[in-house]
């Protein structure tokens, strides 16, 4: 088997991507490490694969959740992740990994970086026959398929639509020349956004992070101002204005989470929610009615650490499953606990059957997008990163 390659792309798609934007993105759950190399770079391409739903270990037996969350952890540091790219083997891609590419009408569609989706009521009529497409970096060979597409509740299926993939429903978008100079509101509209793009959080300019308590009237505001410009592929997030704050964005049912959307001062937005950079232009005094409503509708938030991340020393491999006790990585080692992964989801499998595979007493840390139980069962994990730790209780990641 080829060693796992790496790249600076995910899942081939344009490199006007997010990560032009990245000092931007809002830091409201942080695990982060000092670097960031080829074991940790399947995380990133994992998480632009979507969700697939697992099956669940018959001999791993779940309890009821407690009522509160134990996360996050009491852990020593609070780490930020650097993020890469590995290109997996064809067999050991995702369905949304593999096609990242539909031909319909003409038109060329390519996969949102969520993935694939199961929530049904997104999924709208019939369309017709599409040909999904992919490439295979280890063999250099174009996979083509025939699909059926779908429309998007609420959106414009000649920018939008689902596909029908082995493991859910593909969301995949056709912007390039779609876009032109369409406002911000149209645009949200015809790709199913108005309505669902969700604002949580902001980070102002000195670096600080926000709860909002009502990021619905923020999304109304921003979509209801005259803005001008409309630029797909803008190259470059705004300055270091002072007056500037960047919103966490959400959507994730549609391919959008945890993303960028800044407004200055002055009047620029920038947002990375299309996968493509993304400038337009509204008046200064919309601008700074915004800014002024989002500081005086939210509350600050101490960083308290990334959420959907935990590490730790494996203690065990079996059958469909790895644990990991975190005690080292408390700053009360009384607080540690073991928590059990299943190990059956193909971007997990994938991170243990590649080198470095994680062996029994290795440090790990785990990504995940589900809900971690009272017992320590953790949901949705899409990636496991082999680690090391420092004498202060840092996790590193080797280049």
């Amino acid at each position: 088997m080829k060693r796992e390659i790496t790249s600076d792309v995910i899942s081939r798609i344009d490199d006007k991507f997010v990560f032009e934007a990245a000092e931007y993105m809002p830091r409201r759950r942080r695990f982060s490490v000092k670097a960031a190399g080829i074991a940790a770079a399947c995380i990133i391409a994992a998480a632009a694969a979507g969700v697939i739903l697992m099956n669940r270990p018959n001999e791993i037996k779940t309890e009821t959740p407690q009522a509160e969350s134990i996360l996050p952890r009491p852990y020593k540091q609070s780490y930020h992740l650097a993020e890469s790219a590995v290109v997996w083997p064809w067999e050991y891609k995702t369905d949304a990994e593999k096609y990242t590419e539909v031909q319909f009408g003409g038109k060329s569609y390519h996969i949102c970086s969520g993935g694939t989706v199961s929530d049904m009521t997104l999924i709208g009529k019939g369309l017709g026959e599409c040909t999904l497409s992919g490439y295979d970096d280890y063999s250099d060979k174009t996979y083509t398929e025939n699909a059926e597409a779908f429309e998007v509740s609420g959106g414009d299926s000649s920018m939008i639509i689902a596909v029908k993939l082995e493991s859910g429903y593909g969301i995949y978008r056709e912007l390039k020349t779609a876009v032109g100079n369409a406002r911000l509101d149209s645009l949200l509209e015809r790709l199913g956004l108005a309505g669902r793009l969700k604002f949580t959080h902001f980070t102002d300019s000195s670096g600080k992070t926000f709860a909002l308590e009502n990021g619905g009237e923020l999304v109304r505001m921003l979509t209801e101002v005259e803005c001008q410009g409309g630029d797909l592929g803008a190259d470059s997030p705004m300055g270091k204005d002072s007056s500037s704050i960047t919103f966490t964005a959400d959507c994730p049912e549609l391919g959008v989470s945890n993303r960028a959307f800044s407004v200055s001062a002055e009047g620029r937005i920038f947002t990375n929610i299309f996968d493509y950079g993304y400038q337009c232009f509204i008046s200064k005094e919309d601008a700074e009615r915004i800014i002024a409503y989002a500081k005086a509708h939210s509350a600050e938030e101490r960083d308290t650490g990334r959420t959907d991340m935990i590490g730790g020393r494996v203690t065990e491999i079996g059958e469909g499953y790895i644990r990991i006790d975190d005690t080292v990585l408390c700053e009360d080692e009384s607080e540690g606990m073991t928590f059990t992964v299943p190990t059956e989801d193909i971007r997990i499998r994938r991170c243990m059957e590649f080198s470095p595979k994680p062996k029994t007493g290795d440090i790990v840390a785990v990504y995940f997008r589900g809900e971690v139980t009272g017992d320590g069962r953790v949901g949705e994990a899409y990636g496991i990163v082999s680690a090391s730790l420092s004498e202060e209780g840092e996790i590193n990641i080797p280049e």
